[in-house]
């Protein structure tokens, strides 16, 4: 059993504010108010990790598809619906195409950065 470390009350976890593969930690005590706890930082009010794996999925040329078929092998729960990848993508809350452009080349081994 989990105690409140302020009241000494019983506490219990939840989610809430599921967003793609981003989340709120809600511990609630039966004493005192919910705390919040973020599981990856907000970026505007995206999850920084739709941010991520919608960048990294554009990147390799497998868009949405590839987070569905990534989410299915590491046995993740089926949230990631296609509306949130189009509001990561419309907002450009990742890198610009340039950015994005040498990052691709870099991956494919025809770009290398001097040391």
């Amino acid at each position: 059993m989990v105690k409140c470390k302020e009241c000494g009350g019983n506490i219990t976890f939840s989610e809430s504010s599921i967003r793609g593969l981003g989340f709120k930690l809600v511990v609630n005590c039966v004493n005192c108010e919910p705390r919040y706890i973020l599981s990856c930082p907000l970026i505007n009010t995206a999850y920084e990790v739709n941010r991520r794996i919608t960048f990294a999925m554009r990147l390799l040329g497998i868009g949405y598809d590839g987070i569905k078929k990534f989410c299915g092998l590491m046995d993740l729960p089926k949230i990631f619906h296609k509306n949130v990848y189009y509001e990561v993508m419309m907002r450009g809350q990742f890198q610009d195409d340039s950015q994005a452009q040498i990052s691709y080349a870099r991956l494919k081994g025809l770009y290398r950065l001097p040391c």
